[in-house]
């Protein structure tokens, strides 16, 4: 049975682990609600982006998303106001580790049907 939500195929994901400084969560999440907006406007933005807190240290965020390719990510972090957009976040952080990966292996979401 074919999977209803089949996870993406696209190679090149982009993943940064977000060290926030206490008090500076309010301004790190509308930081990057302007990276957001100056990520896409570009001409090949990802494909879908989130922003994720983790649930025992609310400092600590992770944002993730797959892109059409290596190139896409590439010119994203050479244009200007993605770079300033991006500094925002950094000036709320004590520590950004940006990274670039590629996909090698992953699970379909698959139905499962309840059997009586």
């Amino acid at each position: 049975m074919p999977s209803p939500c089949p996870a993406p195929p696209h190679e090149a994901w982009t993943l940064v682990v977000w060290r926030v400084v206490h008090g500076r969560e309010h301004d790190f999440v509308d930081a990057f609600t302007a990276l957001r907006d100056a990520v896409s406007a570009l001409d090949q933005p990802p494909i879908w982006w989130v922003l994720l807190q983790n649930k025992h240290d609310s400092g600590t965020y992770y944002s993730f998303g797959p892109w059409h390719g290596f190139e896409a990510v590439d010119s994203m972090r050479r244009d200007v106001g993605v770079q300033e957009a991006f500094q925002r976040l950094v000036d709320c952080c004590h520590e950004a580790n940006p990274d670039t990966c590629r996909r090698v292996a992953g699970a379909d979401a698959v139905r499962y049907e309840r059997r009586a």
